[in-house]
């Protein structure tokens, strides 16, 4: 018998909206959100590990670990301190100076991978993006501008940007 995503469901106890305020939050979400899917209907409120909490206080196994961006679980203690120590640090920097840390890792990246340069970007739509220029530019410094062709998995997910969704095979 195929389990259904409710058989899935542990509950814990209730944390923290009552049902009428989480059916107008999903409300207000469904109004309010341009989404590019179709999010199930619930309203999350936090996690612990690989468990995410709704505002029911519903508990549910996080099989996509935030899209894979969560891969060390909700709330790791160590990872919330490395956090709380550099945006103690520095929040952000943008690329337009040198920060000590991305130095550190561009450094060991190289040394690594044998690669003479790193490049750090916010997400896989950006690294294809990058991607697309190196390859352009490399082609056009071995006097072969014309190599346009590029492989990529069908039916894949390259990100949300156009240059990254022309590499899904998908129609547009």
């Amino acid at each position: 018998m195929k389990a259904k995503p409710s058989d899935l469901l542990v509950t814990a106890p209730v944390l923290g909206v009552a049902a009428g305020a989480e059916s107008q939050l999903l409300q207000t979400a469904r109004r309010r959100l341009l989404g590019n899917y179709r999010p199930a209907p619930i309203v999350l409120d936090h996690g612990r590990g690989c468990e995410v909490f709704d505002t029911q206080g519903r508990r549910y196994l996080d099989f996509c670990a935030g899209v894979a961006t969560v891969c060390l679980g909700h709330g790791h203690p160590e990872l919330v301190r490395a956090i709380a120590e550099q945006a103690a640090q520095l929040m952000h920097v943008s690329n337009y100076v040198y920060n000590l840390e991305s130095i550190r890792l561009a450094d060991e990246l190289c040394d690594a991978t044998g690669f003479d340069r790193a490049f750090f970007c916010n997400s896989g739509a950006e690294a294809n993006e990058a991607l697309l220029k190196l390859a352009r530019r490399h082609y056009f410094e071995l006097g072969e501008p014309r190599r346009q062709r590029l492989i990529a998995f069908e039916r894949s997910f390259h990100g949300r940007t156009m240059g990254a969704l022309t590499l899904t095979g998908n129609a547009l």
